[in-house]
């Protein structure tokens, strides 16, 4: 069952990938109004 490993493994990393592009986005287009 290696392939069920890797494929959480694959969904965590593109989660977090995710996660982290959308909290950038998120904090440039909250920061820029304000400044």
């Amino acid at each position: 069952m290696w392939w069920v490993h890797n494929m959480l493994l694959n969904t965590l990393v593109l989660l977090s990938a995710y996660v982290n592009v959308m909290a950038v986005t998120g904090t440039e287009r909250w920061n820029l109004p304000k400044s």
